[in-house]
């Protein structure tokens, strides 16, 4: 019988050799005894027999408020600046403010909601040095990019 060895190629572990698949299409519950590599024991193969791997089957994903059939109002934060894309999918909500930077999906909130914006915060009046606004020729209001001091 060959030896059976495993090497690692990148993050992910390989077999050098292994035995031919005796039985094709192999369905739950898998034999206790069966090699596996998935999202459990940080990608390194294992079997159910070990019993300090903590086995966790994968779920499908559902947006944070997906299919809350009840909810029909909510306040989204201007500091949100991303919105998955099934996150109110399902809801009762009809209108919905968002950040004026915030990326969103088609599918993010039910059809026919009515998505407003928040005022750019990004930018702010600019001033003369006695205090006054400055207005262009047409005396539209003149606005700057704030100056990011984030980095010190």
């Amino acid at each position: 019988m060959p030896d059976y060895n495993w090497y690692w190629n990148g993050d992910v572990p390989s077999p050098t050799s292994a035995m031919p698949v005796l039985r094709k299409g192999l369905v739950k519950p898998y034999p206790n005894g069966i090699w596996r590599i998935d999202e459990n024991n940080g990608g390194a193969p294992y079997t159910h027999k070990m019993m300090s791997i903590l086995y966790v089957e994968p779920t499908v994903t559902l947006g944070a408020f997906e299919d809350a059939a009840s909810l029909a109002s909510v306040r989204v934060p201007i500091s949100v600046k991303t919105i998955g894309p099934t996150a109110f999918k399902g809801t009762a909500l009809q209108r919905v403010k968002i950040a004026a930077d915030c990326t969103y999906d088609e599918t993010s909130f039910p059809e026919g909601c009515v998505i407003e914006r928040y005022p750019d915060d990004r930018y702010g009046q600019l001033y003369d040095c006695d205090g006054k606004a400055v207005l262009d020729c047409d005396g539209a209001r003149v606005y700057v990019l704030k100056e990011d001091i984030s980095n010190g």
